[in-house]
């Protein structure tokens, strides 16, 4: 009886360690994965993004503030009018 116990904790040490050892794979797997993901994310983003992209340039800025100031000021003077009358 005890040689058929050990014989069976052996078999699951051994199905234990394999299991281990694949799963440690499959999350190394993953991580790099994720990792190869994660980098084309940042270099899609950073495109956009950076200073010679379309919408963080100066001439963007100076066209939103072209055309947010009048508007501001437009309200700014409609409000002065509507509490002055």
């Amino acid at each position: 009886m005890a040689a058929l116990l050990n014989g069976f904790t052996d078999s699951q040490d051994k199905e234990y360690t394999e299991f281990k050892e694949e799963l440690k794979k499959v999350f190394e797997e993953s991580e790099e994965t994720e990792r190869k993901k994660l980098s084309m994310f940042h270099r899609d983003l950073d495109e956009p993004l950076s200073n010679a992209g379309i919408w963080f340039s100066a001439r963007i800025f100076y066209l939103m503030l072209g055309i947010f100031l009048p508007c501001f000021a437009f309200t700014i003077f409609m409000l002065a009018w509507f509490i002055a009358r």
